[in-house]
């Protein structure tokens, strides 16, 4: 979704806990009632100057599937998780026209939030927090975040009402946090399957966290027309960073690679290509979208513009109060900064570019330096469906994960002078 001139309405739909088996069916089962409604209302107030962006907040809890790897459990757990409810937002705004083909898109971003709490911390000290934050974070933290939520949207079951009136108690005692102009709607609830039957409440033990967080990541794409495939790997990516571990000598970092103009010349429909400025401006917006949640922000220390004199290739730099570095590169290959940068520990890729990470780390070997950790994240395809034959094959639902449908919709679009 591209930047428009004016800023988002920004709406928050709040989810119990999940499924503790996640399959497309239990979820549908649980959400999609209140998904439809949700992203139903937000397409209204959306239009093709303003858009409307939708936070959708999941309760994620250690009672997530074990499925005998000894990498990264949660991890593989949390992706899927994540894609599958990806796949639903996206069957739901195929089957309601919600789309940027009708002027009514709706930018879904979804994040985790725990329903335990680190001991210890109070309500002041999250306020205090400028840190940016995973998208997996204490509640306390989301309930105190920042964002100027519109509408907060809650299920209308009992775990949703409960969540809702935990979110609004630590809210209304925050001196920061904004109530007066925060509109609460209730969604059609759904039903509760094999679930945790408590919502989240202030002062529970600490979240654990079983996978191996990296200072320094990079992740690669070309991010043509955002969309949920793109979002998921994205996510995935921050879900692996270490924020925290920031000083004088060393800083933690991003590096994004976003495919330069040059290689996309013979892309189809190539006259809706957004240019390389325009998808490093989108895919920044979304990243902070899910990376600022502390309050009051962590904030902007500087930013640079380079240019590589040698290649041409254009660097975005920025760096936050908290130390923080995200570096948005022009890449022109399938190495970028992954051979050129020997701090960086970890790679992550979508399933459909694996020999790419081989590569990758075959160079870096041939240098000397250390292997990168490769972290796959599966395409957002028919393969997370599970149930639905119609999903698998219905052309509109892949024109949701394809940048090329995307760019050919546009393209019809104009054609015809709309």
């Amino acid at each position: 979704m591209a930047p428009t001139s004016l800023d988002p309405l920004s709406w928050l739909l709040l989810l119990p806990y999940s499924p503790s088996i996640a399959s497309l069916t239990n979820l549908r089962v649980s959400y999609e009632s209140g998904l439809r409604q949700a992203l139903k209302m937000a397409s209204h107030s959306s239009s093709r100057s303003q858009s409307t962006t939708l936070d959708i907040a999941l309760v994620y809890e250690e009672h997530s599937l074990r499925d005998g790897s000894d990498v990264c459990p949660d991890y593989i757990h949390l992706q899927r998780l994540l894609g599958l409810i990806y796949r639903l937002i996206c069957i739901i705004c195929t089957e309601e026209s919600i789309d940027i083909e009708y002027e009514n898109d709706v930018d879904a971003r979804v994040l985790f939030f725990s329903g335990t709490e680190d001991p210890g911390r109070t309500t002041q000290e999250h306020d205090e927090d400028r840190r940016l934050q995973n998208p997996l974070i204490p509640f306390q933290m989301l309930a105190l975040c920042p964002k100027p939520w519109k509408r907060v949207c809650f299920l209308e079951n009992q775990n949703g009402r409960d969540l809702r009136e935990n979110f609004l108690q630590v809210r209304y005692n925050s001196p920061h946090a904004d109530t007066e102009n925060l509109d609460i709607e209730g969604v059609a609830g759904g039903v509760s399957i094999g679930t945790s039957s408590q919502n989240p409440l202030p002062g529970a033990s600490s979240m654990q966290s079983d996978w191996k967080r990296h200072s320094s990541i990079a992740v690669g794409g070309t991010f043509d027309h955002l969309h949920a495939g793109h979002k998921l790997l994205l996510t995935m990516t921050a879900l692996l960073l270490n924020l925290h571990e920031n000083s004088i000598h060393s800083k933690s970092s991003l590096t994004i690679g976003i495919t330069g103009d040059e290689l996309l010349k013979k892309k189809q429909y190539v006259d809706q290509l957004q240019g390389w400025d325009e998808r490093q401006a989108v895919v920044r917006e979304f990243l902070l979208g899910i990376l600022q949640m502390s309050s009051p922000a962590d904030t902007l220390k500087f930013a640079q513009r380079l240019s590589n004199s040698d290649t041409g290739a254009r660097t975005v730099r920025e760096e936050f109060e908290s130390g923080f570095v995200i570096n948005y590169v022009e890449i022109f290959d399938a190495f970028g900064p992954t051979i050129t940068d020997e701090s960086i520990s970890a790679l992550v890729i979508s399933g459909e570019t694996r020999s790419g990470g081989l590569a990758v780390n075959d160079k870096r070997e041939a240098k000397g330096w250390s292997s990168l950790e490769v972290f796959e994240v599966d395409v957002l395809d028919a393969a997370l469906g599970d149930d639905s034959a119609s999903d698998r094959t219905d052309e509109n639902y892949q024109g949701k994960i394809s940048s090329t449908e995307i760019r050919r919709r546009l393209h019809n679009r104009a054609a015809v002078g709309h």
